[in-house]
């Protein structure tokens, strides 16, 4: 340090850094949306006829393997053949199934992306009375209870339509919302109970791959005695989302993008803790079926760090 002619040499005696503190291990969860469970793959039939009902096409046990496999999309662009007959409108159908160890009380059908003049629906046999009412993401889409109808085991979805032209029928992912959680049994997805806790790494590969909303984790740690008069640092890895950290339930501050890191020193004295970490993510896992990562994707890290004031 120089002053006038004067030089001054300040010596500081730097302590040894001190060990940071990994939050590893499973941490608390909670999801306060819900959960969905999208359905991308559906058997197809048109029903010239009309007897539709009449042949079963809406029970459990109908063989429908000679019907044809669609995707989301126009109904009639993807008939391996064009139609000769172009009149309308046009009863078609729609089956599908899925699998569920759990039932929630709370279980729902969207009605989205559905193009027609008119539609019924079957769970596993019996047509669907309830009636439709707005769902909370958004005022264009429907919803309706389906758990009275649902099992655990193989559960069937029939769809019969009245369609008046060919870009009409499902043109979007068949999705069902509710608390549960969602696991992969030699490659297939089945509905299952809720989790409670998680380990560290992305919320989409252990029951919530096509969450949208907040997700909440909790854990405790001890300060240890080391820490005090230190400044400490929560460090996470979160991907692209926005967190909101609270310590003992007061607020700490939101974090919008990287660097992933608050000081909670204030917050901190030697001992017993609870840290609170919210997440959220965006709609395309729920509205797309894209299974992006969301949650604590690393184990996050309390960096203590010793405090320096310097006076002359």
């Amino acid at each position: 340090m120089k002053s006038g002619d004067r030089v001054e040499v300040l010596e500081v005696t730097v302590p040894e850094p001190l060990d940071a503190m990994v939050l590893d291990g499973t941490w608390q969860f909670a999801a306060p949306y819900d959960n969905a469970f999208l359905i991308q793959r559906f058997r197809f039939k048109q029903d010239d006829e009309g007897q539709g009902v009449e042949l079963g096409y809406a029970d459990p046990e109908f063989d429908d393997s000679e019907w044809l496999e669609f995707k989301q999309g126009a109904w009639e662009l993807q008939l391996p053949f064009e139609r000769d007959e172009r009149t309308y409108p046009v009863t078609i159908w729609y089956r599908m199934q899925f699998e569920s160890e759990h039932v929630p009380e709370d279980l729902r059908l969207l009605i989205d992306g559905m193009k027609a003049e008119s539609r019924s629906f079957f769970i596993n046999g019996e047509e669907l009375k309830a009636e439709p009412r707005r769902c909370k993401f958004d005022a264009q889409i429907k919803e309706v209870d389906i758990a009275p109808l649902v099992k655990e085991g193989t559960n069937t979805i029939a769809i019969r339509m009245e369609v008046a032209d060919k870009v009409a029928g499902l043109l979007d992912l068949v999705k069902l919302v509710g608390s549960f959680a969602v696991e992969e049994r030699n490659g297939v997805e089945v509905m299952v109970a809720p989790k409670a806790e998680l380990a560290i790494g992305s919320w989409t590969d252990q029951g919530y791959p096509y969450y949208a909303g907040v997700g909440v984790l909790t854990t405790t740690v001890t300060i240890p005695e080391a820490f005090q008069g230190k400044r400490v640092f929560l460090e996470l890895e979160c991907g692209d989302d926005v967190v909101d950290v609270a310590v003992n339930g007061e607020e700490v501050g939101t974090i919008l993008w990287h660097p992933y890191r608050i000081e909670i020193t204030s917050f901190l004295k030697p001992g017993e803790h609870t840290i609170q970490v919210s997440v959220t993510n965006t709609l395309i896992n729920f509205f797309e079926g894209v299974k992006r990562p969301g949650g604590l994707l690393q184990a996050p890290v309390l960096k203590p760090y010793h405090a320096w004031e310097l006076t002359y």
